[in-house]
């Protein structure tokens, strides 16, 4: 009879016997027959792994530690794209180029200098994304949804916001720095990163001025929303480069276009204050005698020569930038993840004292909290294509360049799968003899659709999956627990970094220990006078 289960499993995926032998727990998985095995042509015998050792040795033996002035930092946040994302996305992306994927590597994970991050906030053990980005932009925690100021202002109050809390950001230093400073985001741009880099809200929901409830507008009259601050306030209306989506959120004169609609559910806003904050800009920059240029399409950054502009804002769509697969599959006019550091980089590069940038991954979050793990894969892989084109454009003497996430997702990558096992597709059959996928997550959406009631109506058991599109970009993947979107979670995020100090990133640390290190590796805020 065991034998009858190894020939079974040879005819179901095509490999030896021997190869096909799991953990000693599930020594025979059952591989669904319609799952897609890359396989492995090498021979990984002892040789092979002592030879890849004394590489990685040689390398890490040789390494030394680079001790210059960060001339220019960028800081590549991958939102939400927690541990088991960057695990699953190395698959994945190695997967996509022909290989079994798991010895692959990601262009940050050949960074010479890592560590750990802690994400809790000062009220909450899980963060939301507002919150961790005040930590590793201005330098302090602080508590849970509020944005740009410390622990002393209070969520959703906003008289507790004053001079005395609002905290500079990195993007405030370098400004102060005579640096060039500026953000791209595959979010909207008042959305809870880059509203840190300029912003002091007590709210992250008050990115516009249809979000202010009456009790807020009679206890301040003068609060401005989020995207005013972009626009009106120092330092923001002064950044050199600003590239995301969000126009509905800078005026109300927008319409549905193709990919790209209005977004009207409860959760989003339409400005309603008559102002064109998208044509304040322009008219800002203008008044500075600016060479400056606004784009709403890749086919107009794409016309712009950009050595003749100083100013940039890009504004590609409604909401949130659609999905990098969106775009191929509807063929959008709107620049990839890569194209936006491109052409940021260009017009931040031409100031002799440098610059910094953000550059953030912010759908990988969108997609996970809607249990779209195929989607977060695709969205960590444009974020990975984006540093590739940074590491081409810079040199890493004198940029620092960090790569890390806010906070985590209840993500699980789960069974026993085989060596080269389609990352995105069924990893083995359960108990029930009903198969289930290698990623899933803990609570979402997804289990809404994982359950159905069983022919006889006795009991509710787990839906059969088998002719299911796992793999497809719209699949929702299983939870186990009932809940709209799913939560972020709390454990400690990587943090990669090479260039100028980077080797200031050596154990676990605060969150907020990066914008401190960014600071000291290029002399700027706080610790500019060493």
């Amino acid at each position: 009879g065991l034998w009858l289960v190894a020939v079974v499993a040879v005819a179901l995926i095509g490999c030896d016997v021997i190869e096909c032998r799991g953990d000693h727990q599930n020594p025979h998985p059952v591989i669904p027959d319609n799952v897609k095995i890359q396989k492995n042509s090498r021979i990984e015998d002892m040789e092979y792994w002592y030879e890849e050792a004394a590489e990685e040795l040689a390398e890490s033996l040789a390494r030394v530690e680079n001790n210059n002035v960060a001339r220019n930092v960028v800081l590549f946040l991958g939102d939400g794209m927690s541990i088991t994302t960057v695990t699953a996305a190395r698959i994945y992306k190695g997967q996509q180029a022909g290989d079994t994927g798991e010895e692959y590597k990601l262009a940050w994970e050949h960074f010479p200098n890592l560590g750990l991050i802690k994400t809790y906030t000062v009220d909450k053990q899980v963060a939301d994304s507002s919150s961790s980005a005040t930590a590793y932009l201005c330098g302090a925690k602080t508590n849970y949804y509020t944005v740009g100021v410390d622990a002393t202002a209070a969520l959703e109050d906003c008289a507790s916001v004053t001079d005395r809390n609002k905290l500079p950001s990195v993007a405030r230093w370098a400004l102060e720095a005579g640096k060039r400073t500026g953000f791209v985001t595959s979010t909207r741009v008042g959305h809870a990163t880059p509203a840190n880099l300029y912003a002091h809200s007590a709210s992250r929901s008050w990115e516009c001025d249809a979000d202010f409830d009456n009790e807020t507008l009679i206890a301040c009259p003068d609060v401005k929303d989020i995207s005013r601050q972009l626009v009106e306030d120092y330092p923001g209306r002064d950044f050199n480069v600003i590239m995301g989506g969000g126009m509905q959120y800078l005026t109300g004169n927008v319409t549905d276009r193709p990919g790209d609609p209005v977004i009207d559910e409860d959760w989003a806003c339409i400005r309603e204050d008559g102002r064109d904050l998208f044509i304040d800009w322009q008219d800002h920059q203008a008044e500075e005698g600016r060479r400056f240029a606004s784009v709403q399409s890749r086919s107009e950054l794409q016309a712009l020569n950009l050595t003749d502009v100083d100013y940039l804002m890009g504004v590609y769509a409604n909401g949130h930038v659609p999905y990098e697969h969106e775009k191929r599959e509807l063929g959008l006019d709107i620049p990839t993840l890569a194209e936006m550091t491109e052409a940021a980089i260009t017009v931040l590069s031409q100031e002799a004292n440098g610059f910094f940038l953000l550059v953030e991954g912010g759908r990988i979050d969108l997609a996970h909290h809607d249990n779209l793990f195929n989607t977060a894969l695709d969205e960590t892989s444009a974020f990975d294509d984006a540093l590739i084109k940074a590491l081409e454009m810079l040199d890493t003497e004198e940029t620092l360049i960090i790569v890390t996430a806010d906070h985590s997702h209840v993500t699980a990558m789960n069974g026993y799968p085989l060596r080269g096992q389609d990352i995105t597709g069924l990893a083995d059959v359960a108990d029930d003899g009903r198969p289930f996928t290698t990623l899933s997550y803990t609570n979402g959406p997804g289990f809404y659709g994982a359950y159905e009631v069983s022919e006889n109506g006795s009991e509710v058991v787990r839906r059969d999956i088998t002719e299911d599109d796992v793999s497809g970009f719209g699949y929702t993947h299983n939870a186990a627990i009932g809940i709209d979107f799913d939560t972020h979670s709390g454990e400690d995020v990587p943090v990669y970094a090479i260039g100028p100090m980077s080797h200031l990133f050596q154990r676990t640390h605060e969150q907020s220990y990066i914008a401190h290190v960014i600071s000291y590796a290029s002399c700027m805020g706080p610790n500019a006078p060493h």
